[in-house]
């Protein structure tokens, strides 16, 4: 089966719950994504991979650009442990860690990833903490499933302090065995003060549901929910686009299939993009970020319109559908709410946008967002 997802450009979805593949099994599927560019949905619920197959898996999204969900629950990702019975349990406790830790190294480069189920895996601190860190940078993830990792506050202060700074993620669930304390609650509710992003918070089992603070999580997942509203019609539309693009290889039939995304309701064009010109970012500021996105923005729906975008291959057209859908956020975010650290993280994602667009010579390579002025003799 692998090997044949090696070369498979059509399957999009594999479901191998309980089939007790083990780390031999997941680690040849994962050398398979290193390479594969059509599946977008893997489901390894109940399969002990273990540390090694779990490690594949990361190396691959580290690569693979079109998985977009990976669900993991019980699936048993630690490396097995012979301790004295003594140290057992601290030795189990730091193997489940390690093997959430390699997921979040690979979660701060992989950028197509949207979905991903830790769910029952008694990661603990120190695997939150490594997710949390991986959040700091990530732009992608919108979905993430923690229910019952025997997180305590450590995990959920590394987690709220990345919820103050991420601008991608809307589902988080914290519910079954964790140890939600009140100051761990009241970090949370803290980051939300600034998160403009999470709509949901899971948190059952966990928490009395009279306890004051929740009253102002849920008025801030309210807020986040009002103000996300009126993106769903375009974003609706440029998830199409992707879909579409993660479906479809016949390019005749891409060319009138695709769904081009709409104009915003805006004065700038594609003609504020100068071939040639150097824009460099020597200011930050809520109106520079959100300008940035906008005129970005603008650029990617020139380039769906050309015949450059029907010629291009299936990985750029989904990488820039995936960043139009970003920066739909970006140009409709709540920036008096942004810390300087948010505004800094969002500039930097424009960086690496503008980046990727001229290394692929979407735009000309002599045009680049810098976060720096340049020395001009």
């Amino acid at each position: 089966m692998s090997k044949a997802l090696q070369t498979n450009n059509s399957l999009t979805l594999l479901i191998l719950n309980d089939n007790q593949i083990g780390y031999e099994g997941t680690s040849a599927l994962g050398k398979a994504l290193e390479t594969n560019i059509s599946l977008t949905v893997l489901n390894l619920k109940g399969n002990e991979i273990g540390f090694e197959g779990v490690s594949a898996l990361a190396k691959a999204l580290e690569i693979n650009h079109s998985l977009s969900a990976l669900d993991l629950y019980n699936s048993e990702i630690a490396y097995e442990v012979a301790s004295p019975l003594a140290k057992a349990e601290a030795a189990r406790a730091l193997a489940k860690a390690e093997g959430a830790s390699v997921l979040a190294k690979a979660l701060e480069t992989n950028n197509s990833l949207t979905a991903l189920n830790l769910y029952n895996h008694e990661i603990g601190n120190e695997g939150a903490s490594a997710l949390g860190k991986a959040l700091e940078t990530n732009t992608s993830l919108t979905q993430l499933n923690l229910r019952s990792n025997r997180i305590g506050y450590d995990g959920f202060s590394a987690l709220a302090k990345a919820l103050e700074t991420n601008i991608s993620l809307t589902e988080l669930n914290l519910s079954g065995k964790n140890f939600i304390s009140y100051e761990a609650i009241k970090a949370l509710a803290k980051a939300l003060e600034t998160n403009t992003s999470l709509t949901s918070l899971g948190l059952s089992w966990n928490i009395n549901s009279k306890n004051p603070t929740l009253a102002f999580i849920r008025e801030s997942l309210r807020k986040n929910q009002t103000q996300r509203q009126p993106l769903e019609g375009q974003k609706f539309q440029a998830a199409s686009l992707a879909k579409k693009l993660n479906s479809s290889h016949d390019k005749k039939a891409l060319k009138h299939e695709v769904n081009y995304l709409p104009q915003a309701d805006h004065t700038l064009s594609t003609e504020n993009f100068l071939p040639g010109e150097r824009r460099v970012l020597d200011s930050l500021s809520a109106d520079s970020v959100s300008l940035l996105a906008l005129q970005l923005w603008n650029v990617l729906n020139g380039y769906f319109a050309s015949s450059d975008f029907q010629e291009a291959n299936d990985e750029i057209k989904r990488t820039t559908a995936h960043f139009q859908i970003q920066l739909l956020d970006l140009q409709h975010c709540d920036y008096s709410l942004f810390s300087q650290q948010k505004l800094q993280q969002a500039q930097s994602y424009l960086i690496n946008i503008s980046s990727y667009l001229a290394h692929k010579k979407i735009i000309s390579p002599d045009y680049l967002l810098t976060g720096k002025k340049e020395n001009k003799e």
